[in-house]
């Protein structure tokens, strides 16, 4: 993708975040040197060389920007004996079908399980959590769960983007919510036009009934119309966290039993 928005920033030195997958062929060793010598002449860092199945080789090489990109596959295009077999773009790759997905807790092997999983065992817990409404946090995920909030006005460096554009954005942040802080986080991109859209939205996410609290980490909103305060969306029974959208939250539990034994500290990563 030739027309990244930030390409036209390029970094002093190479990194993974403009890093090429390469794979290509040649007829002897010598012709494979050649090439890796025209890529470091270029000022390409290769991370990673492997040999495939079929005797191809796979070369990781981090660039600087787009127009380093350029460089290197040209580089490559006219190192003598080396074949270009495929060149991609590292990042879009990993992003192909996005970077999270749901996962179950619980093994479904048999009809057993089924049977307590879903119908009609579910109903029964359903059942438990409508006579007390507290159960939701013991006999579901929601007390492990942070909503990522975006209206995609200001995400990283990019300015107003818009909702789906703030997507991949939203979606690694979720990714270090889990990876860091063992936190199951929901992207959530919604085209709203005022900040009162998003505060509504972080209000229906909590539960009035139960006397707990609701994390979000918002992001978006630049400083004219920012969020303001951490602490944006309060209530006697409610309160959903902020985060600028500079920052990076990353949210961490602790037993702490404040909070009926589930409070969660976020914590901003310069």
């Amino acid at each position: 993708m030739s027309n990244d928005a930030s390409s036209s920033k390029r970094l002093t030195k190479p990194s993974a975040g403009y890093a090429l997958n390469i794979e290509a062929t040649a007829d002897d060793a010598a012709d494979i040197a050649g090439a890796v010598r025209a890529i470091a002449a270029c000022g390409g860092d290769i991370r990673s060389m492997s040999t495939l199945a079929d005797g191809a080789r796979r070369f990781v090489v981090a660039c600087s920007g787009v127009e380093h990109q350029q460089a290197v596959r040209a580089a490559l295009a006219t190192s003598p004996g080396v074949r270009v077999v495929a060149v991609t773009d590292a990042t879009f790759d990993l992003h192909e079908g996005g970077k999270i997905e749901v996962t179950s807790r619980v093994s479904v092997t048999n009809a057993d399980e089924l049977a307590m999983a879903y119908t009609p065992g579910v109903g029964r817990v359903s059942t438990a959590i409508a006579e007390d409404v507290s159960k939701v946090w013991t006999h579901t995920g929601r007390s492990n769960a942070v909503a990522v909030l975006s209206d995609g006005t200001a995400v990283l460096g990019l300015g107003n983007i818009g909702p789906e554009a703030a997507m991949p954005v939203m979606e690694g942040k979720a990714v270090l919510f889990k990876q860091f802080g063992g936190v199951d986080a929901y992207p959530i991109c919604i085209n709203a036009k005022t900040v009162e859209e998003i505060i509504h939205l972080g209000f229906a996410e909590c539960d009035l009934a139960t006397d707990r609290h609701i994390l979000a980490h918002l992001e978006g909103r630049d400083s004219q119309t920012g969020f303001g305060d951490h602490r944006l969306l309060t209530g006697d029974q409610c309160e959903v966290l902020s985060s600028n959208s500079h920052l990076f939250g990353v949210c961490r539990r602790f037993a702490n039993t404040h909070i009926n034994n589930n409070l969660y500290e976020c914590r901003n990563l310069h």
